[in-house]
């Protein structure tokens, strides 16, 4: 510092130890603020996604598609079957190519998320308030039907032709997408807080793909419908799989973070009413669900609200989503897409294939914790499982340890499994897939 001053005027010291001792402060405070933790990068990806739907009009029926973002091109489709008086238009949000669109915050989240994982979305809504299941030519059955294959095979078909297609549906969007399945070949369907026809069904069609329940058991008499579904599916082989969605607490910061346009403040507001109210326990979990709660009334008269409010449809279906009895969810991205991941193809396409086989319990574990949870010298057909062990782990594609772990079952022991691992990549390289497709896995 001495020598800095040295070399300036002295008239002009005064300023010049000033304005350093500014820089100095203000480098500190720089330095010293608490910042936010860096973003995940799945997070980020997410968030870099625009919805911005094309929308058409079909056989009476509203259509809406939106393709992953470029570069990358579709690597699977999804069609989306919205429940009772959601519409298509709800899982974008506005943008030019929708002005209508209203991006309720679950739907538009799946969206987002689909579109962030490669999956071209189509969605489209019922003619009615509900889905109609008549079979007759002139029904909705049929019409989805051909929308489906015009969107793929017209619309986009240099994009979209030959890839996966996966099917969800939520409540009557549910049984709707459970009929459609026995008419349209899907690599695997979703059925949200929906048991399906499966009951109406004499018997399930042949090669009926994968089906996967996410359910609500709070609403108890559905939990017991799904179950009867599922046993049903697993009589005629089909792979099912559930997932369970519990009640939680409401929060201020879960209601802004998840509904966009909704500040902090005004959630903060919500809350406290719902607690003055008494519509909260004194954990915070709803005691109704949001349909029943009239939370915007008494919103209005605390004076909470802004002019001209219009996320109520918003609000109320994240207050359903925390009562947890009957709502579409997003929380459940993650299980819904991974394991559409390892359903890619229907039954019997992959030559050995053991994961369609009666025995459903193997591949509904992850191979690790199959591992965990049995003797390493527990024999399996002959097979012990210390020699095998090694031979599996060494596959760092989750696609090839449940091929593999499928053939333990068959009786192939240690020696064959390498040479097994090389003829699942060729047959998957022979059905055009592309080298790292085949060393990634689905």
């Amino acid at each position: 510092m001495d020598a800095f001053l040295a070399g300036i005027p002295q008239l002009r010291r005064p300023a010049a130890l000033i304005a350093s001792c500014c820089a100095l402060v203000l480098l500190a405070t720089v330095l010293l603020l608490p910042r936010a933790p860096p973003a995940a990068p799945e997070q980020l990806a997410s968030a870099a996604v625009r919805l911005d739907a094309r929308v058409e009009r079909r056989s009476g029926n509203e259509v809406l598609w939106q393709l992953p973002p470029p570069p990358t091109p579709p690597r699977a489709a999804v069609f989306v079957a919205p429940g009772c008086t959601i519409r298509a238009t709800d899982f974008f949000d506005a943008s030019p190519g929708c002005p209508r669109c209203a991006g309720l915050p679950e739907e538009r989240r799946f969206t987002r998320e689909a579109l962030r994982r490669g999956y071209a979305v189509l969605a489209v809504s019922s003619r009615a308030e509900c889905w109609s299941l008549d079979t007759g030519d002139g029904g909705e059955l049929a019409a989805v039907e051909s929308i489906i294959e015009w969107w793929v095979k017209e619309r986009h078909p240099n994009q979209l032709a030959g890839l996966p297609l996966v099917g969800i549906g939520a409540s009557s969007g549910g049984y709707f997408l459970s009929a459609l399945a026995a008419r349209v070949r899907f690599s695997s369907v979703a059925i949200m807080i929906a048991e399906g026809v499966f009951a109406t069904m004499e018997e399930i069609p042949a090669r009926y793909p994968p089906a996967l329940f996410v359910q609500m058991p709070k609403d108890g008499e559905r939990a017991r419908e799904v179950a009867a579904s599922m046993g049903k599916l697993r009589g005629s082989r089909v792979s099912v799989r559930e997932i369970q969605c519990g009640e939680f607490a409401v929060s201020a910061q879960f209601l802004a973070a998840r509904i966009p346009g909704l500040t902090l403040a005004v959630a903060d507001g919500l809350v406290d009413v719902l607690r003055r109210k008494g519509f909260v326990d004194e954990k915070g979990f709803l005691k109704n669900d949001g349909r029943s709660t009239p939370w915007k009334k008494a919103a209005e008269e605390a004076k909470i609200l802004p002019e001209e409010f219009r996320l109520e449809r918003h609000v109320t279906e994240e207050l359903n989503l925390a009562y947890a009895y009957h709502e579409f969810t997003s929380l459940k991205n993650g299980e819904i897409f991974d394991w559409r991941r390892a359903r890619k193809y229907p039954h019997g396409e992959i030559p050995g294939n053991e994961w369609d086989s009666e025995d459903d319990q193997w591949y509904n574990r992850s191979p690790q914790k199959y591992f965990d949870e049995d003797s390493q010298s527990e024999e399996l057909k002959g097979t012990t499982m210390t020699t095998t062990k090694a031979s599996i782990r060494r596959s760092q594609s989750p696609w090839l340890r449940r091929q593999l772990i499928g053939e333990v079952y068959a009786g192939h022991t240690d020696d064959t499994l390498s040479r097994r691992r090389c003829d699942l990549r060729r047959s998957r390289c022979r059905r055009g897939h592309s080298a790292a497709e085949v060393l990634e896995g689905p």
